[in-house]
């Protein structure tokens, strides 16, 4: 939840169109979030709320902007996507740095103020600010289903995922490139603070409860980097209900793309944050359980879990 504090932050991060700040700006009279930068007229302070991700902005009933289309990676291009790369690889970046990769600095400088509204070493400046208690991090404990591996960034939770799972090291190398920290899932784990990140805390509590039948839904901030499909159809699975089971054709249609069944299947299968995400209620068209990253035994351990604590709940 955002402190008074945080939250007025956010807000003048928002007036002054910030292209590198990290939140959703969702505004309650249009029903409409939004990104930071977004060119659209600034609303009243008491229609906006703010969230930590996407995701959460459409769990709350909120549509994707289409002038800034939050929901889709930022369109930024090549030269500035690179730029903001080094910055996230290396620290601070200066004319040398780029004149020794070949970039001219005049160019980048331009191109970057046309890409996001601000200049680079203002960008700079505001990244580091921003990220300077907020390295990733991760952390491995235990469930009733085998060991669980979860990673923070940016203050959200980026992946949940069983040990044993095919996709967890592949997932966890591309979040390791992604921010720096090395080439491997074993590398965000040895870079990690001893100290235990508030998003990691407030996952393993919320998971242990989760298990014990005391937890049905979750309040985690989550940010899971995946292509915008694959996102729009994790935002469907929240959607579905505790102890209840959707099709794949049901969820296709329930983001739009009714002949998309196969595609959202896919993406249920390289699902980044198991459990919280729910793809496990997720079935086949005649009720058969199929595609589980973690294990159908899994799969269907979970379904029943739930089935079990409703059941109890409603004797």
């Amino acid at each position: 939840m955002l402190t008074a504090e945080s939250s007025d932050a956010r807000w003048t991060a928002f007036l002054a169109h910030d292209a590198s700040a990290r939140f959703i700006v969702a505004v309650k009279t249009t029903g409409i979030y939004c990104r930071p930068a977004c060119p659209a007229r600034r609303p009243n302070r008491e229609n906006v709320e703010f969230f930590d991700s996407p995701l959460q902005a459409a769990a709350a009933g909120y549509r994707a902007c289409k002038r800034c289309r939050p929901d889709e990676p930022s369109a930024d291009g090549p030269l500035v996507g690179r730029l903001k790369s080094l910055v996230r690889a290396g620290g601070r970046v200066t004319e040398g740095d780029l004149a020794s990769i070949g970039v001219d600095p005049s160019t980048a400088r331009r191109n970057f103020k046309k890409a996001t509204g601000q200049t680079f070493a203002g960008w700079q400046r505001a990244f580091r600010n921003r990220n300077a208690a907020n390295a990733l991090s991760a952390a491995t404990f235990d469930s009733p289903l085998g060991r669980m591996t979860a990673i923070v960034g940016d203050d959200a939770l980026l992946m949940l995922n069983f040990v044993d799972s095919k996709y967890t090291p592949a997932v966890g190398a591309k979040i390791a490139k992604r921010f720096g920290v090395g080439d491997t899932l074993a590398e965000i784990i040895e870079h990690s603070d001893d100290k235990l990140h508030p998003i990691l805390r407030q996952t393993r509590q919320q998971i242990d409860e989760y298990f014990t039948g005391t937890r049905q839904h979750f309040d985690i901030p989550l940010d899971p980097p995946e292509l915008p499909f694959n996102r729009l159809a994790w935002e469907a699975l929240i959607n579905i209900p505790y102890g209840e089971v959707r099709s794949y054709g049901q969820q296709a249609r329930a983001i739009g793309r009714p002949t998309a069944f196969r595609a959202v299947a896919r993406a249920n299968a390289t699902n980044l944050i198991a459990i919280i995400l729910p793809c496990h209620r997720v079935v086949g068209s005649n009720g058969t359980l199929t595609g589980y990253a973690g294990g159908l035994h899994r799969k269907q351990w979970l379904l029943e879990h739930e089935r079990a604590v409703l059941a109890k709940s409603q004797s």
